[in-house]
């Protein structure tokens, strides 16, 4: 019975791996830019930590010198906001690649102003001039 254990533990992954991918979009560039794109209007604390643990685990920090999360798309960062804060906060002090937040607006941008004192929240919004290989299109892109 243990090989049934194993199919259920396999079929779980892929099945986190699969509402992961249907969530979130990633583009990686040849210059070493991960991005990350939320699909919908919402950020959920348990899909973004599952995107941050998923990061982590394959070791982007080291692969990517910068990965950049287009939240040009969210509209609503769900309770717990703060905790969906914290994550990326974590990550970014973690990590070896430069992580940035970009295209917030209304409450998302909110959100993250609460903590515009904190230095790690700061980095996450500093800005970078815009690469000719840009993952999204112009026309999709929000400035933060």
């Amino acid at each position: 019975m243990r090989w049934l254990n194993n199919e259920r533990k396999r079929n779980a992954v892929l099945d986190d791996a699969s509402h992961l991918l249907r969530r979130f979009g990633f583009v990686a560039t040849a210059d070493g830019i991960l991005s990350v794109y939320p699909v919908g209007p919402t950020l959920d604390y348990k899909e973004v930590d599952a995107v941050l643990k998923r990061l982590a685990a394959e070791g982007c920090d080291r692969s990517f010198s910068e990965i950049v999360f287009e939240l040009g798309t969210v509209e609503w960062i769900e309770v717990p906001w703060t905790a969906v804060i914290a994550r990326f906060v974590d990550l970014a002090r973690k990590s070896r690649a430069r992580l940035r937040l970009v295209g917030l607006h209304g409450q998302p941008a909110a959100v993250v102003g609460f903590f515009d004192r904190d230095l790690v929240v700061s980095s996450l919004l500093g800005t970078r001039a815009a690469s000719s290989s840009s993952p999204v299109p112009d026309n999709d892109r929000v400035s933060a």
